[in-house]
């Protein structure tokens, strides 16, 4: 049944499958998936773009299947369902993790289509035995095949990656990257070359058009007056890297790394903490914050300390704080409508430039228009925007950060990559 081309499938059952909301079945399967299987990798967008694209292929073969188009046995992986096989085994995910992800979109695409199946059987008149049966066995049958493929390609990616010392290290790195785990100093030392003893910072490193990330290693020792460089891969187009400093981060060689990192078109974000692996682990994890806050306010500049966006995670450090204060200093300010939001792009270019004649310039909006725009802001404010234009600014920025709704649930930006 599942190895030829069929004409007999019921005119129905093609249209519904002919009818599937490809892009809305993606979006909804990829957000399971990204929430269930792969919530590790929530903030690697490399990763999530190759699990939208897996999924899509995914489906689209699925659509052709179910319609008669095409049958099991004559589908092959798409591009992206290889190269996300590819990726999972360069992060060190395992084979398996990757068949749950299949055999949990399985199941999410059976229920949509089980949901919208009786509806479709009762306009059209068509048994629903027509869209549950056949449609059912065909599903699982796809799943299976194109699970064989796709395993191979991860093993040949894994292989690629696998050695002893490079295994060994791999293994580190991971226990490192992760605070559930334990790790010794002497270990780190031994088996990553890198001093725990020393001071640390965490640079959080996205190559550009021209730049590598590798590029950047020796300027950066070089700038730091680094005792150590370690590099741990964060995402697909992500990388981290350690410096082993001689005494704590401090103005001056935050300075020197932004001016270094900021001479080139790489995308960064920059923290540091104490001595020991614990030292290390904090960096990283500041770092990370630093990062997430950085993609999130879209219009930050390309290299970011954490001293530049310490008020958003501190108060992210604290979901409900933040989302009271955000409440507090905006008020209706807060709401999720289009009036809400030109206000508060008004007043944050507002903060941002000093003047009405600058905001205006930027909006691209009469002097006037900004002038009238403040008035309403205080109004619905009841106080002048001058009294407190520090609190206002962090309030706006973390209301674009993650939303009113959001900032009661953050840890989507803020938990570290495993």
């Amino acid at each position: 049944m599942t190895g030829t081309a069929t004409t007999d499938v019921p005119e129905a059952v093609q249209d519904a499958a002919l009818g599937l909301d490809l892009d809305g079945l993606t979006a909804d399967l990829c957000g399971g998936l990204m929430d269930d299987v792969f919530a590790g990798r929530r903030a690697d967008r490399d990763f999530a773009e190759l699990v939208t694209s897996s999924t899509h292929g995914n489906l689209a073969n699925l659509r052709d299947v179910l319609a008669g188009r095409s049958t099991v046995t004559a589908t092959r992986p798409t591009a992206g369902a290889l190269k996300l096989a590819g990726a999972t085994a360069e992060l060190g995910l395992s084979e398996a993790l990757l068949e749950r992800a299949y055999r949990s979109g399985q199941n999410r695409f059976w229920s949509r289509w089980f949901a919208a199946s009786g509806p479709h059987a009762r306009a059209s008149g068509t048994p629903l035995e027509s869209y549950l049966g056949r449609p059912s066995e065909q599903l699982f049958a796809y799943i299976g095949h194109v699970l064989e493929p796709v395993g191979a390609a991860y093993r040949a990616a894994a292989d690629e990656h696998r050695g002893g010392a490079d295994r060994l290290r791999r293994a580190v790195l991971g226990r490192l990257a992760d605070p559930r785990t334990s790790v010794a100093a002497d270990e780190v030392e031994r088996v990553l070359g890198y001093s725990p003893a020393a001071h640390h910072a965490y640079v959080v490193v996205r190559p550009g058009a021209t730049t590598s990330a590798d590029a950047v290693v020796e300027p950066l020792r070089r700038a730091a007056s680094a005792l150590g460089v370690l590099a741990h891969r964060e995402g697909l187009g992500e990388w981290g890297l350690w410096l082993a400093l001689p005494e704590p981060l401090g103005p001056a060689t935050t300075t020197l790394l932004r001016r270094g990192l900021a001479a080139t078109d790489v995308v960064a974000a920059l923290a540091g903490a104490g001595p020991g692996v614990e030292g290390m682990r904090q960096a990283r994890a500041r770092a990370l914050q630093v990062a997430r806050v950085q993609r999130a306010l879209g219009d930050a500049p390309a290299v970011v300390c954490d001293r530049d966006v310490r008020l958003e995670t501190l108060l992210l450090d604290d979901p409900d704080r933040a989302h009271g204060f955000v409440l507090d200093e905006l008020g209706p300010l807060a709401e999720g409508d289009e009036r809400a939001e030109r206000l508060r792009q008004t007043l944050l270019t507002w903060l941002a430039t000093g003047s009405h004649v600058s905001t205006a310039a930027t909006l691209g909006v009469h002097e006037h228009t900004v002038r009238n725009r403040i008035r309403e802001i205080e109004a619905l404010l009841g106080a002048p925007v001058s009294g407190r234009r520090a609190e206002l600014q962090v309030a706006l920025r973390l209301h674009r950060i993650a939303g009113p709704a959001g900032l009661g649930h953050p840890s989507h930006l803020l938990a570290p990559s495993a």
